[in-house]
């Protein structure tokens, strides 16, 4: 029987929005967040800054209760790094993801991997082996959803302001703007309107700062990521 609800799964993107990265003043909201506000449904989410889709599966409990729609937004952190990337196990995690949310979940749309993904500054260095791993996994989930019948939500342009330094983590706007393509493809009201939340006022000057200390970093933080994950 459906309680009604929306479950959401994945890593750091799906968990939260850092109140860091709050941009034009749009909320710190995730953007599971901003679907479940849009459809007015409460939503549980399980998910973990720096997992990886094995890690993604463990975190689903076992349990009958049973939701309006299932959301899945897993591989990030198999994609940019080393220890975790193995296409065969992204797909044989995701499909599995997908079917224990649709065990659980009247309808389940799984979140593509935005193109510039692959173009991550912080991971120069490694671009064009990440642009191949993100064509690989961007086919995997395109896959994994037409077999299992989920709705596929194709990513807004996730640059400039959109996208943090990292060119991994949207900010709130970026955030926003995956709200709102997840909403369109489910065929869901759009967020109209929302409470606005005060900026850093040093937000502009504060991104040249750790897009330097980032730069500064690269060749000891891009090969950590690349070996050893987030």
């Amino acid at each position: 029987m459906t309680s009604g609800g929306i479950v959401a799964v994945g890593d750091s993107i799906t968990n939260a929005c850092s109140a860091d990265l709050v941009l034009d003043g749009v909320p710190a909201r995730s953007w599971v967040e901003w679907v479940a506000s849009a459809a007015g449904e409460p939503l549980t989410v399980h998910a973990r800054p720096g997992a990886a889709s094995a890690a993604v599966h463990d975190l689903l409990p076992d349990n009958a209760e049973r939701y309006r729609l299932g959301l899945v937004y897993v591989g990030v952190n198999n994609i940019i790094s080393w220890r975790w990337w193995r296409r065969d196990d992204l797909e044989a995690d995701l499909r599995n993801i997908v079917k224990r949310m649709a065990d659980r979940a009247d309808r389940v749309a799984v979140m593509q991997y935005p193109d510039t993904l692959g173009r991550a500054g912080t991971l120069a260095p490694y671009g064009p082996f990440l642009r191949r791993r993100v064509r690989a996994a961007q086919a995997i989930a395109a896959r994994v959803a037409a077999e299992s019948g989920a709705t596929l939500i194709q990513p807004p342009a996730l640059d400039g302001d959109r996208i943090w330094v990292d060119g991994v983590h949207p900010t709130s706007t970026g955030h926003l703007a995956m709200g709102q393509a997840a909403l369109a493809a489910l065929n869901l009201p759009a967020v109209d309107t929302f409470g606005h939340a005060p900026a850093r006022s040093d937000f502009a000057n504060w991104r040249r700062l750790e897009l330097v200390r980032f730069r500064f970093r690269q060749p000891i933080y891009g090969i950590g990521t690349w070996l050893l994950g987030r």
